[in-house]
């Protein structure tokens, strides 16, 4: 089941890493590649990469609505 609601989790790029086991550095140019953050090309802008309020060291990702929009698509395309 996908979380396509208002109430979906945000995630932070160190859950990232341990749910998909990738490398740090791997799963930091993929957010910012669907962020606005990409250093080569053009970002996909389809996730938002937020600074956590209290330790800026961490950073929070969530899919924007274009983002949902893209996921529900892909979504409906599998079923």
């Amino acid at each position: 089941h996908i979380d396509t609601g208002p109430d979906r989790v945000d995630l932070t790029q160190k859950d990232i890493i341990q749910r998909t086991g990738m490398a740090q550095s791997t799963v930091s140019r993929a957010v910012n590649a669907l962020a606005d953050a990409r250093t080569h090309g053009n970002p996909y802008y389809i996730a938002d990469n937020i600074p956590h309020p209290m330790d800026r060291r961490y950073r929070h990702v969530r899919l924007n609505p274009r983002g949902l929009a893209v996921m529900r698509r892909i979504v409906e395309t599998l079923k």
